[in-house]
């Protein structure tokens, strides 16, 4: 499992289309955090709260 840290939501959907173009599947979303499969890799990546 890798964790990916954003800075705001605008990185966030950014780092959402770039890994779905390599083949990742949306697991979760949610408003500060996405879970992403591809086979038996698992990403989350997570907004900084302000």
């Amino acid at each position: 499992m890798k964790r990916i840290w954003v800075k705001n939501k605008k990185e966030l959907q950014k780092l959402i289309k770039e890994y779905r173009k390599k083949g990742y599947f949306l697991v979760t979303y949610g408003y500060t955090l996405v879970e992403l499969e591809k086979g038996n890799e698992f990403l989350i990546i997570s907004c900084f709260r302000k």
